[in-house]
């Protein structure tokens, strides 16, 4: 018997041919001899594998000619150049952020979800004005809130702010309402309020004092103008407020509160001796700044070596000397109306109790004489 092994097209074919005489057929690559059968199973398993990875490739193909086929066709529609730009009109409608993460659940995002971006416009997060409508009030005024002046009573915030509980103040008037729960600034607001006058109260006074009925000098020897001063405030006309029916003896005290609008103010014993003339013989000056300074014709000057904070009062005490020299002590006291802050003797010259008088003097629309106030005056 012999055994014929077709190898030919990936087949193998056995062939059993039967001769005369017997024996064993050997191994080899001829006709007459056998082949290994683990080579033959090797061969086969090969074939298979190729042909799998012939499928593939075939795959690979035809998305490639898919893809060529969409590019053709997207670049018959090409956009044609104006001036070496692409009109508005050709520009494609494109969505980056699609099948990205939309929702945030929980601190988690889920696969699938769509996003979205909110953007910012290029001019920024825009402001909007709280402004403060105040009736109630003929004379200039500072408006504070929450201890911030607000100019024009208005001011500026960013879309989206909410504010603290605002309390607006007025020095010498009462609000109402007195604040405002807080805000959220998502357009422009306006709230409005009624002043009314805090009056003659002894919550205004340092303990003891009480209020000066003061009245508008235009000059000596021509009489007063009609009285625009009351018993609480004295604002700023550009006239000499005055009293000059009371003296200025030992013990005696004026006092007025620092504010706002304290600047260009003086408050001050003047004198009317006619030896010498009418003169101020000591005076504290708020200058321009605010800034409380000691002048007069008869004392050594200076800046006051502490300055007041809004809400204290100024005061000016006679010590001693019922003539000349005397010795006057100015201090400035807390708001709690019984602290001494800081106080400082001066000598002043002649100042002849009996020839003394109060007076206050304002200089310009803004300013403004806060609780002006007398203890221990005598009448002339």
């Amino acid at each position: 018997m012999s055994v014929v092994v077709d190898m030919e097209m990936n087949n193998i074919t056995v062939i059993v041919q039967y001769g005369g005489g017997g024996g064993g057929v050997s191994l080899g690559e001829t006709a007459t001899t056998a082949h290994r059968g683990d080579h033959g199973k090797a061969a086969y398993d090969f074939s298979q594998a190729q042909v799998a990875v012939n499928e593939a490739l075939s795959q690979q193909i035809e998305t490639l000619a898919q893809v060529v086929s969409a590019l053709t066709n997207a670049l018959a529609g090409k956009a044609d150049l104006v001036d070496g730009a692409v009109p508005s009109g050709q520009l494609p409608e494109v969505n980056i952020f699609q099948n990205i993460f939309d929702s945030f659940e929980d601190g988690e995002v889920q696969l699938g979800d769509t996003g979205k971006i909110d953007i910012i416009g290029g001019g920024g997060t825009p402001n909007h004005t709280i402004t403060f409508n105040i009736s109630g009030i003929s004379d200039p005024y500072i408006l504070e809130v929450n201890g911030e002046v607000w100019e024009d009573n208005q001011k500026s915030f960013p879309e989206g702010t909410v504010t603290d509980t605002l309390v607006p103040t007025i020095e010498g008037y009462t609000l109402s309402p007195a604040s405002i729960s807080p805000v959220t600034v998502d357009a422009d607001k306006e709230f409005d309020f009624v002043a009314t006058a805090e009056g003659a109260s002894d919550d205004n006074l340092i303990s003891g004092f009480s209020f000066l009925d003061l009245s508008v000098l235009t000059g000596v020897g021509q009489p007063p103008l009609e009285n625009t001063s009351n018993t609480w405030k004295i604002t700023g006309n550009g006239f000499g407020q005055g009293q000059p029916g009371k003296h200025f003896p030992v013990g005696g005290e004026i006092a007025c509160r620092y504010g706002a609008s304290s600047a260009n103010t003086k408050m001050c014993i003047s004198y009317q001796a006619a030896s010498l003339g009418n003169y101020k013989a000591i005076e504290v000056e708020f200058n321009g700044d605010g800034v409380m300074n000691i002048t007069g014709g008869k004392v050594t000057g200076e800046t006051f070596p502490t300055q007041p904070v809004q809400g204290q009062f100024v005061k000016i005490k006679r010590v001693s000397g019922e003539t000349s020299p005397a010795t006057f002590e100015v201090s400035i006291i807390g708001s709690d109306k019984s602290t001494v802050i800081f106080a400082k003797n001066y000598t002043v010259t002649d100042t002849p109790v009996s020839s003394s008088a109060v007076e206050y003097d304002t200089a310009g629309g803004s300013a403004i004489i806060y609780y002006p106030q007398g203890k221990g005056l005598t009448d002339i």
